[in-house]
C-alpha cells in the first residue's frame, strides 16, 4: 500500500464528517428480554437490539408486537435512558406497563393522529399552537445529556394518518401516505447517527389481493420502513398456552420470531416465544432449541436429556441449569461457535 495509515487516519481527522470503518459498529444493544431473540437480532445471546438503527417488528395479530415493546421500554429505563412511546392504538395501559417493569411516571408518551406529527414531535420540531417553533423531543433530551440512550416506539405505523387525509377525510382516497413516511425517515436519519437513539416502529400486516405466487402478505405504508430498517422482525402465530390445571383457560400464546432483514447478524434467523398475558415474555423460551440448532447442546445419552458441554441435563431441568450456569455458558457459547466459523 503506497499511503500508509497514519496519512489515512490523518485524511479523516482533517474533514468533517468523514469518520474510518473502525467506527461502523454498534457501540450499544438492548436486552430484548428473550436470549434466544438476542441470538435472532445480534448474533449473541447476550446482545439484543441495536442502538443507532431503525427495526420494524410487524406480524399477525395477538403474536405479542406492543408487548414485546414494552419490554424494551422497561430495559431502556433500566439502563439509565428515556422512552418515548408513541401509541397510535390507545392500547398502552399504566397497569400493564407497570407490570411488565416500565416507570410510568418517565415514560413519555404520545399519541400521535398522523405521520407528520410523529416525526415532528419526535425528531424534526413543530410550531405549537401560537405558531412558536418547538424543538423535538429527542433534541431537549440530548440537551440535557447527549449520551442518554433514547427508545422512540412508533406503536403502530398502520393507523397513523396524513395532514391531507384529515383535510380531505372520506371525499377522496389519500395517495401520499408512503412518500411522506419515506421523506419522514430520509430526515429523521441524522437523528440516529447522532447518539444512542433507537427507532422502533410497529406495523400490521395484510393480504395482497390477486398474488398467486410468493409471499401474499405485506405492510402498509409503502416501501419506506422496509427499506431504511436494519432489522425487521416478523412474528407469525403458531398456538395457545393453556393452563395445566384448567385446559380451558388460555393464558398465553406462541409466536415465532423471525429477523426477516438483518443488517447487523446473518438474516432469517428464527425462534419460538412463549408470551404469557400474566408476566410477558418468557426470557428462556426457544433458548435450548437454538442451541441445539448452532451445535451448542447436543441429544443427551438418555431419552429426555440434553448435553451441555460433557454434562447430561433432563430437558425438564434444562431452565434452572441455565439460570445456575449462565455467564459460564455463554462464554463457552461463544468460543465453540468462533472456533466452528
Amino acid at each position: 500500500m503506497s499511503i500508509d495509515l497514519k496519512y489515512i487516519k490523518h485524511i479523516i481527522e482533517q474533514t468533517e464528517g468523514v469518520a474510518s470503518g473502525e467506527e461502523a459498529r454498534v457501540e450499544q444493544w438492548l436486552d430484548s428480554s428473550n436470549y434466544a431473540l438476542n441470538k435472532v437480532v445480534s448474533g449473541d445471546y447476550k446482545k439484543g437490539l441495536p442502538f443507532g438503527r431503525v427495526l420494524e417488528v410487524f406480524g399477525d395479530p395477538s403474536t405479542g408486537k406492543s408487548l414485546l415493546i414494552y419490554h424494551w421500554i422497561a430495559n431502556v429505563q433500566k439502563l439509565g435512558g428515556v422512552a418515548i412511546l408513541d401509541d397510535t392504538e390507545d392500547a398502552y395501559t399504566e397497569e400493564f406497563g407497570s407490570m411488565l417493569g416500565i416507570d410510568n411516571g418517565s415514560l413519555i408518551l404520545l399519541s400521535s393522529l398522523t405521520v407528520e406529527e410523529h416525526f415532528e414531535k419526535v425528531f424534526l420540531g413543530y410550531k405549537d399552537s401560537k405558531g412558536k417553533e418547538r424543538p423535538g423531543l429527542v433534541d431537549l433530551i440530548w440537551e440535557k445529556d447527549t449520551n442518554c440512550p433514547i427508545l422512540v416506539a412508533l406503536d403502530s405505523l398502520a393507523l397513523l394518518s396524513t395532514r391531507h387525509e384529515q383535510e380531505v377525510r372520506l371525499e377522496k382516497p389519500d395517495m401520499s401516505k408512503a412518500k411522506i413516511i419515506r421523506a419522514a425517515l430520509r430526515n429523521s436519519s441524522s437523528w440516529m447517527k447522532r447518539g444512542n437513539l433507537m427507532h422502533v416502529i410497529s406495523n400490521h400486516v395484510t393480504s395482497r389481493i390477486g398474488v398467486m405466487f410468493g409471499n401474499p402478505k405485506t405492510t402498509p405504508g409503502g416501501s419506506g420502513v422496509p427499506f431504511s430498517a436494519s432489522v425487521r422482525l416478523e412474528l407469525s402465530y403458531t398456538g395457545k398456552i393453556k393452563d395445566e390445571n384448567n385446559p380451558d383457560n388460555i393464558i398465553g400464546v406462541r409466536s415465532v420470531a423471525k429477523g426477516s432483514k438483518n443488517k447487523v447478524s446473518a438474516p432469517f434467523q428464527k425462534c419460538e416465544l412463549e408470551i404469557y398475558f400474566g408476566k410477558g415474555v418468557d426470557q428462556f423460551s426457544g433458548l435450548m432449541d437454538s442451541m441445539m440448532s448452532f451445535g451448542v447442546l447436543k441429544e443427551g445419552e438418555k431419552k429426555g436429556y440434553v448435553e451441555v458441554f460433557g454434562e447430561q441435563v433432563r430437558k425438564s431441568d434444562f431452565v434452572e441449569y441455565i439460570k445456575i450456569n449462565l455467564d459460564k455458558l455463554f462464554k463457552k457459547e461463544v468460543k465453540e461457535i468462533k472456533e466452528k466459523t
